[in-house]
């Protein structure tokens, strides 16, 4: 200790050595585990460039024949399934206007006949979800299209009269773009409009409308499978059922078994039922096809 003292500067100087040593040794370190980290990460892609570099190219002529046949088999299975769809829609009929608004007004006329015959209630002023063609036509282009909604409508709500619902609170549908400013014209008036692009083909969509209704347990199962199996076909999108009464009943205490008549006649009182005679309050969105799979009929 006393030659650190007494040498001052040797001293500095040898401290200095040891941390510059030390510094040296771990800078040394550091680099050679990056420069072996960097050696391995350039054999690597030295091999996966290799490898490239003597693969065959692709898309080789087997690959491109499968692929081939997979388009094939995807546009067999569309046309196959456009067919069926187009089979079991309703289909795009020719209908100018005032023929539409004929229509209408028989098929108002009819239903409320049916209902009345039923005894199912229909709301005042019920106009199967068209009241804005009650007293004005509709454009030529959206007649056609209107005409197929208004039989898709027009037999969903039969099949609810028949099954025995207890009243049609409303049917209310969403305008079709066809009816809309800038709809997609037609060919010439009364005839469905047509895709150009698709060679004269229509164009497939879904037109949506929504019915409520006031129907028994038994009832509203019949009219769901009357829907479900209806031809044309008709999708449920949204189901909503609610019990008209949503508090359950309270237990009432059981009544006592009257004794036996005179004549030795007697008999249990009738057991009274606490819950499933409520009426369920159902609303449903339907849709039906707008449009044809196929070529305009």
């Amino acid at each position: 200790m006393d030659w650190f003292r007494q040498n001052p500067f040797l001293s500095g100087l040898i401290a200095a050595t040891v941390v510059l040593g030390g510094a040296g040794l771990y800078f040394v370190s550091t680099e050679s585990a990056s420069l072996t980290e960097q050696t391995e990460l350039y054999a690597t892609h030295t091999g996966t460039l290799n490898r490239l570099q003597s693969s065959k190219p692709f898309p080789n002529d087997a690959n491109r024949a499968a692929a081939q046949a997979d388009l094939e088999a995807a546009e067999s299975t569309l046309k196959k399934l456009s067919d069926t769809i187009a089979s079991q829609s309703e289909p795009v009929k020719p209908l100018t206007p005032e023929q539409f608004q004929d229509e209408l007004s028989k098929k108002v006329a009819a239903t409320a006949a049916a209902a009345a015959a039923a005894s199912v209630q229909l709301p005042d002023g019920f106009y199967l979800g068209f009241d804005d063609y009650r007293t004005q036509p509709p454009s030529p282009d959206a007649a056609p299209l209107l005409g197929q909604q208004l039989n898709s409508i027009e037999r969903s709500v039969a099949m609810l009269i028949s099954s025995g619902v207890k009243s049609i609170v409303g049917v209310a549908r969403p305008k079709l773009p066809v009816e809309l400013p800038g709809g997609a014209p037609g060919k010439k008036d009364g005839q469905p409009p047509a895709d150009k692009a698709a060679g004269g083909a229509m164009n497939l969509s879904l037109a949506p409308f929504d019915i409520s209704f006031v129907s028994d347990q038994a009832a509203f199962r019949d009219a769901m499978a009357a829907l479900t199996t209806s031809e044309p076909m008709v999708f449920i999108r949204l189901l909503s059922v609610a019990n008209e009464q949503p508090v359950a009943p309270a237990k009432a205490a059981p009544e006592a078994t009257p004794a036996p008549a005179a004549d030795g006649t007697g008999g249990e009182p009738a057991i009274p039922v606490i819950f499933g005679q409520e009426m369920l309050n159902v609303t449903m969105r339907l849709a039906a096809i707008s449009g044809s799979a196929g070529a305009a009929k």
